[in-house]
């Protein structure tokens, strides 16, 4: 588990070499005496990059640090320097949605249309995080804005989510398709009604199709409005023909919850029952039969049974609720279950970082929760080889190794290189026979969005090949992580944030296989 902001933009505890570490530290923590004494050393600290290319004023910049950006500016640090992933200072203040910063980067010649190797520009990354006002200012200081693209589609339902009519009202004035749908599958009254927008002057005549019209999670724009509180809304959607109750239930039988198996490209997992619109979901592990499976939502550990052919609903793990809980994982043989947790490591102490918790079978139901502790503290994401190895993060953001011995896991060992790299990877999926290690990466490549899923081969001889990127079938533009497989083998679960929140996704195992082949050619 790792904070969102942190690798969504990448992650923020690097190798970072000896001479620029303090001037970079000091700049990240606002220490603003000591940039100046390290300046007045060494003017040229001012440029001085680390190992991923960042300057210090990339990290006041991302850290909101307006007086050092300042000082470093007029020492010649430049706002246009780009990292190893071509993102200037002004991308990092635009992801944050800081707009004194970008204000005072742009006022000191920073480039408000530079596109960072993945082609994002400061505009989309304000966009990407909802900083519509920040959006705002950024057009109005002349930045472009083709009115088919992506972006000003996702500007305009972002927009209309966020309940922002005058600013909704100026991107529809640019000529953005209102046909276009949202990330999500809805429509622009979706997003609207999610926002409590009552001007929907933007409706097309009498199509009714819009009303009633449901996303990828099955919901209409009544059932949003009605969800978010907008009573005002809702009583206008329902003037307009829609009807209450538009989300329908059904029972759940067959593999899986009954859903229709994905082939070569990710798809949405249980679109409205285990992934919502509401929700943040991630990190799913199915018991090795199948007929058990937990997942994390908003922090909290959930299960789902299947009692004579029927599967249950989503009820929190009775391990779970008191505390922020991840990250469950069933160890071989489905009698231990592995999970994190910030919970006290007893009744004196307060809440913890995050440390491996699991609990064991006892009698058919989950006996009390244990700490794995010894030199595993700060780790997270076990997953387990048939055999009982397992592969988990440390606190350092790089995979390591751990056998079991003896009865325990005693210590571990860091994958290193190719795998492991000065930048992040973390929550990996081992195979079951160790023949391949899928994770999520900063550190091989720019890829596709905020955090790709790569994975990597292993020998005849135990080596570890160079990680290739799992592609477009896999990755999106957005965060993609918690990989995992389901007990037959035949489907890759993960987790991804593509509408706006954590959702499950998943996709025939076969990509793996597409992808070894393309490997070997």
């Amino acid at each position: 588990m790792i904070k969102k902001n942190l690798i969504i933009l990448g992650a923020l505890i690097f190798f970072v070499p000896l001479f620029a570490q303090n001037i970079h530290e000091a700049a990240q923590n606002g220490d603003l005496v000591a940039v100046t004494e390290i300046l007045t050393r060494n003017p040229g600290a001012a440029s001085i990059k680390d190992g991923n290319g960042k300057t210090a004023l990339h990290f006041a910049a991302q850290a909101n640090r307006l007086n050092i950006a300042r000082l470093l500016l007029e020492k010649g640090s430049s706002p246009n320097a780009a990292n190893v992933n071509g993102a200037t200072p002004i991308h990092y203040a635009a992801f944050f949605g800081f707009l004194d910063m970008v204000d005072l980067l742009v006022s000191n010649g920073g480039k408000l249309d530079a596109a960072d190797k993945m082609g994002n520009t400061p505009l989309s990354r304000a966009v990407e995080r909802g900083h519509m006002e920040l959006a705002g200012y950024l057009l109005g200081k002349g930045v472009s804005l083709n009115p088919q693209s992506d972006l000003a589609v996702n500007m305009l339902h972002r927009a209309a989510a966020g309940g922002q009519e005058e600013f909704l009202g100026q991107i529809i004035k640019r000529g953005v398709p209102l046909a276009a749908l949202n990330q999500s599958g809805g429509n622009l009254l979706h997003s609207s009604a999610r926002g409590g927008i009552r001007d929907l002057a933007f409706l097309p005549g009498k199509d009714k199709s819009w009303i009633d019209k449901r996303d990828y999670y099955g919901l209409t724009p009544l059932d949003y409005a009605l969800s978010h509180g907008h009573k005002e809304t809702a009583k206008l959607l329902i003037s307009l023909g829609a009807k209450k109750g538009q989300k329908k239930n059904r029972e759940l039988t067959g593999d899986y919850l009954g859903q229709a198996p994905p082939g070569l490209k990710a798809q949405l997992f249980a679109p409205g029952i285990i992934s919502t619109a509401s929700g943040n979901e991630r990190d799913i592990s199915f018991s090795p039969r199948g007929e058990q499976f937990y997942f994390s939502r908003d922090a909290k550990i959930y299960e789902i049974n299947r009692v004579e052919g029927t599967w249950t609903g989503a009820q929190k793990a009775p391990f779970s609720g008191s505390h922020q809980d991840f990250e469950a994982c069933f160890a071989p043989g489905g009698k231990r279950l592995y999970f994190i947790s910030n919970r006290p490591h007893d009744r004196k102490d307060s809440e913890q970082p995050w440390n491996i918790w699991y609990v064991e079978r006892q009698a058919g139901t989950w006996g009390k929760p244990n700490l794995l502790g010894g030199p595993f503290a700060g780790f997270f994401y076990p997953t387990f080889t048939r055999q009982g190895t397992m592969y988990l993060t440390g606190p350092q953001n790089n995979i390591h190794r751990a056998l079991w011995e003896k009865g325990a896991y005693r210590s571990s060992t860091n994958l290193g290189p190719p795998v492991n790299t000065p930048q992040a990877q973390y929550n990996a999926l081992i195979a079951p026979d160790e023949s391949y290690l899928v994770f999520t990466s900063f550190g091989h490549g720019p890829g596709l969005g905020n955090g790709d899923l790569w994975i990597s081969f292993r020998g005849e001889k135990g080596d570890w090949a160079a990680p290739v990127n799992m592609g477009p079938e896999v990755n999106s533009p957005g965060h993609d992580y918690c990989p995992n497989l389901s007990p037959d083998g035949k489907y890759l679960f993960f987790a991804g944030n593509r509408f706006g929140n954590d959702d499950i996704f998943w996709i025939h195992a076969g990509i793996i296989e597409k992808l070894k082949k393309k490997v070997k050619k």
